[in-house]
């Protein structure tokens, strides 16, 4: 594997040439394409930033301070067009890289001093956007579509609106659509060509209110029409924000942390913990329950898939506990990856998510 230095500058100058209203996405394109048979699928390495960009040594600074050159550098633009070019790295073919500190929108320099260290409290000032980095990392690595040397299919080029889809696949049916619109407006009743018909979920939205975005969206899916267009034989209409990244599947996510169900036995029953996470073998839940009552506990992977059952019994009431060893409904060692435990009781469901590490 080897840096594909003119994704990360063709990736950097357009999403620079945003602020100007005038990125070309033909470039996008032809990078999304890779640099022949030594720079593509799992021979290319992408990048928004690393050392050299961020290093002032070298000419460089963090990609925040450029795009915001005012303190504290975290303006909309600062963090939407982070967003973006981190989604376009995350979900291209290739492999991906990040410098440290850039999953929380970073602007100390890189550097050898005691002045270059990055500020961990920027984890939490900037919860969103880590959350984000999270979220498309975990994406990245429980889909099989964006494996490094899965299939790409750039099969949209908008120039007059600065924006540009591609499809991701797999060898074994698994297909995801990307929207990436670069420029300063969102595109309200935009029409897409999708791969197939029916329904697609919106598994990632980079201008999510949860990620600090303007809260614009396709409300979690979006249905196909026989029109065909882009090349494509179905289409839907879309909402895409400025600055937005978009993931489609047609498989749909599990929710997390996110209770249903009546309020007030939520306020009681709480799904307190999930602990060691990550962990490499055994991980326990712990929750409390306002009175004794059937509780059921299942574990899914990211995909939405039933992955084991660890608890269907009646629990007293109290702060109890429930183990996953980290294993299949088979008995095999579930692979590394995102889980979520889904806690329901008293028609009350929460569910917290869980990394199991190799």
């Amino acid at each position: 594997t080897q840096y594909y230095d003119k994704f990360t500058d063709d990736l950097r100058q357009e999403i620079f040439d945003a602020a100007l209203g005038d990125p070309e996405m033909w470039k996008i394109e032809d990078v999304l394409e890779g640099g022949g048979a030594y720079l593509s699928g799992s021979k290319a390495m992408h990048y928004l930033e690393l050392h050299d960009e961020a290093w002032p040594s070298s000419g460089g600074q963090r990609i925040v301070k450029t795009i915001d050159g005012s303190l504290p550098h975290d303006d909309m633009w600062a963090k939407g067009r982070v967003k973006l070019g981190q989604g376009v790295v995350m979900f291209a073919a290739g492999v991906p890289a990040i410098l440290q500190g850039s999953e929380w929108l970073e602007d100390t320099d890189f550097g050898t001093g005691l002045g270059n260290r990055i500020d961990w409290g920027k984890k939490i000032t900037y919860a969103p956007i880590y959350q984000y980095m999270k979220d498309i990392i975990g994406e990245r690595r429980t889909n099989s579509a964006f494996r490094a040397n899965a299939g790409i299919d750039v099969y949209k080029v908008d120039e007059a609106n600065n924006v540009i889809v591609w499809q991701r696949f797999d060898g074994s049916g698994n297909v995801a659509v990307v929207v990436a619109n670069f420029s300063n407006a969102n595109r309200l009743n935009y029409r897409v060509g999708m791969p197939s018909a029916g329904t697609w979920y919106e598994l990632i939205n980079s201008q999510a209110s949860v990620y600090d975005g303007n809260g614009l969206g396709n409300g979690g899916q979006v249905s196909t029409e026989g029109i065909a267009w882009d090349g494509q034989s179905q289409s839907a209409v879309l909402t895409v924000p400025q600055m937005g990244l978009l993931v489609f599947s047609k498989t749909a996510p599990v929710p997390t942390d996110v209770p249903t169900g009546p309020a007030p036995q939520l306020e009681k029953m709480r799904f307190e913990s999930v602990r060691p996470n990550p962990t490499r073998a055994e991980a326990i839940a712990v929750f409390h329950l306002p009175a004794a009552t059937e509780v059921r506990m299942d574990v899914f992977d990211i995909r939405g898939r039933l992955v084991t059952r660890v608890a269907n019994e009646t629990f007293p009431a109290g702060r109890q506990r429930v183990v996953w060893d980290g294993r299949a409904g088979s008995g095999e060692r579930a692979p590394a990856g995102i889980y979520f435990m889904k806690l329901e009781s008293g028609g009350s469901t929460v569910t917290k998510k869980l990394i199991l590490l190799k």
